[in-house]
């Protein structure tokens, strides 16, 4: 809910908690965070500009193989809902990367 109420304060402190513990990060919390990374990566502020990019190292880190490899991958064959939920997570996630770059 900080997210939408775009208080950038709130979202560094979240980061940073993130930040601090890799385990939380999930994909589906990319896709939610990616564009307020963005906007802290444009701030005035150094510690804003510096939460940004810590966070998209984490991220890049994290989820930058399974984007590349989901996007690389042949169509499916059946029927598997998990597997194009992801599919659609990494497609906003890498549309949201290519954003920032």
């Amino acid at each position: 809910s900080a997210c939408a109420f775009d208080d950038l304060s709130i979202v560094v402190d979240l980061l940073n908690i993130f930040n601090q513990k890799g385990s939380l990060w999930k994909l589906g919390l990319c896709t939610t965070l990616l564009p307020h990374i963005d906007k802290l990566l444009q701030s005035r502020y150094e510690s804003y500009v510096h939460t940004g990019c810590s966070s998209l190292k984490v991220i890049l880190q994290r989820f930058l193989p399974l984007i590349v490899d989901s996007l690389a991958a042949p169509p499916p064959v059946g029927v598997d809902i998990s597997r194009d939920e992801r599919l659609q997570k990494c497609k906003q996630c890498h549309r949201q990367l290519r954003k920032s770059s």
